[in-house]
């Protein structure tokens, strides 16, 4: 299951997500067990309905949902997923959330480097 779901993951961060679906990032307060959190999100992917969201917490928490390319995935897998913009990477460590079928990460705070990355601002 771990080699197709780097096939997957490959397959999916090759395309990149401006060519995939009209999409464009978003910025809202959302509804969260603890009460509303502010949550931007972009989607894409090969049908347009991969997700890439941020909760913004004390700590972020980034998502990666890779919609139905994904399929049904196994509960405990994790995997690195690397990150690129502006001609910089970063690669995370994403743990399977196996109620809601997506890969998650803590990141450490304002100073985290794929923050600073989709801030634009990684070094």
């Amino acid at each position: 299951m771990k080699s197709a779901l780097a096939i997957v993951t490959l397959a999916l961060l090759a395309t990149p997500f401006a060519h995939a679906a009209p999409c464009a990032w978003s910025a809202r307060m959302e509804e969260d067990e603890g009460g509303r959190v502010m949550t931007a999100s972009v989607c894409g992917g090969p049908k347009g309905d991969a997700h890439l969201m941020l909760a913004c917490f004390d700590k972020p928490v980034l998502s990666y949902d890779l919609g139905a390319a994904g399929g049904q995935l196994e509960p405990g897998i994790g995997g690195s997923f690397t990150f690129k913009a502006g001609g910089k990477s970063v690669t995370k460590k994403l743990e399977l959330e196996a109620m809601y079928n997506y890969f998650t990460a803590d990141l450490s705070g304002p100073s985290d480097p794929l923050l600073a990355l989709l801030r634009g601002r990684a070094r």
